[in-house]
């Protein structure tokens, strides 16, 4: 028996086989009966999809390729979502590390706070009054009975220092929610090639990005450590405890 020709038609016929698998999957006729992919698989299922897939890609492109107006639009939004995403990011980064080091700072604010008998941590005004770390305030006289550690925070450090970090826990919300809600929507709707958005919708991502935009940081102040008590007297000046 001549083994290499039996050989070399096995191989012959499996390459055959080959491409015909690969001609079928993708759809392609090739003037014989089909054997590898029925309608009864879940292969021909997924050839279904991706031809729709297909289907949709190419009328977006065809507005694309028809629509000068569209195209501009389009273009605009991706270019401009980008921007918008990449500094939501860098904003929600800076947020968060600016969060973990003023936690730091109130712990620290903290360990070197006067503490009364029972334990409550409390601060000294700049009027000299005296005000415990849950807020209830006793007469300057009260102080005079407290031993002030070395460097001890005053009321204000301490008390802006939890107001900044309210409002920067708040505005970290605002930019998640931003980015995830709003930027993270447009981008879901930008990249639905089986439903292109309307010129409409792209108008209208393009001022939902600006408008819902929450402030930045840098445009919110809020003095921390040693300013005055603005709720207060915004005037007051911080008077440093005598030793």
């Amino acid at each position: 028996m001549d083994y290499s020709k039996e050989d070399n038609g096995l191989g012959e016929r499996g390459r055959q086989d080959a491409d015909d698998l690969q001609n079928e999957i993708a759809g392609r006729s090739t003037g014989r009966q089909t054997r590898f992919l029925t309608a009864e698989g879940g292969e021909a299922e997924t050839q279904e999809k991706r031809r729709a897939r297909r289907a949709f890609r190419d009328a977006l492109e065809a507005i694309l390729a028809s629509d000068p107006e569209y195209r501009a639009l389009y273009e605009k939004l991706g270019e401009t979502l980008g921007q918008a995403e990449a500094s939501a990011d860098a904003v929600i980064a800076k947020l968060q590390d600016d969060l973990a080091a003023l936690d730091s700072k109130i712990l620290d604010m903290k360990d070197r706070a006067a503490r009364l008998p029972d334990g409550r941590r409390v601060f000294r005004r700049a009027d000299g009054s005296v005000v415990d770390e849950a807020g209830e305030t006793f007469p300057v006289e009260f102080a005079d009975g407290i031993q002030w550690p070395q460097g001890a925070p005053s009321a204000e450090a301490y008390f802006g220092a939890l107001q900044r970090r309210d409002q920067m826990n708040a505005l970290l919300t605002d930019w998640l929610d931003y980015r995830t809600d709003t930027l993270g929507g447009i981008r879901d709707r930008y990249e639905d090639r089986d439903d292109p958005m309307k010129k409409d919708g792209l108008k209208g991502a393009l001022d939902d990005i600006e408008s819902r935009k929450p402030p930045h940081p840098s445009d919110i102040e809020v003095k921390v450590g040693g300013g005055p008590d603005v709720s207060r007297n915004p005037t007051a000046a911080v008077a440093v405890p005598k030793m």
